[in-house]
């Protein structure tokens, strides 16, 4: 009579029975091994191809959650040098409105410097002729 005893024993994808003769008993032998069972061994490979496609899985969204943060880095980036721009056009900006107005406030000057000029230049040349 032979005795069974089922252990799973998943060594390269396979289960196996260990069986074992009343003959044995006693004496020094390992039992003798191995039936193999496709069906499980089918099993335990699907259970692998799954494994591995859920690792690939894994390591496709660690890619793209890395070059995610890349992209949000570099546009972080630019960012920062777009607004350091901006507030030096700015700065630009108002330092030659305030030269615009200097220019204007001289030129306001002159006008009313030439005009002045002018009524004292007439009123002399009248005071001249009055006086003839």
């Amino acid at each position: 009579m032979l005795r069974v005893k089922e252990e799973q024993c998943y060594m390269e994808g396979f289960d196996l029975c260990l069986v074992q003769s009343p003959f044995m008993q006693g004496r020094d032998f390992s039992p003798i091994t191995i039936v193999v069972f496709p069906v499980i061994a089918t099993f335990v490979q699907e259970e692998q191809l799954e494994q591995a496609v859920s690792n690939a899985a894994a390591e496709t969204d660690a890619k793209l959650v890395q070059e995610m943060q890349q992209r949000e880095e570099a546009l972080s980036n630019a960012l920062l040098e777009a607004r350091a721009s901006l507030g030096n056009m700015q700065r630009l900006h108002q330092a030659s409105q305030n030269q615009l107005f200097t220019i204007q406030s001289q030129t306001e000057e002159q006008e009313v410097c030439l005009t002045g000029l002018q009524n004292l230049s007439f009123k002399s040349h009248l005071s001249q002729v009055t006086a003839m």
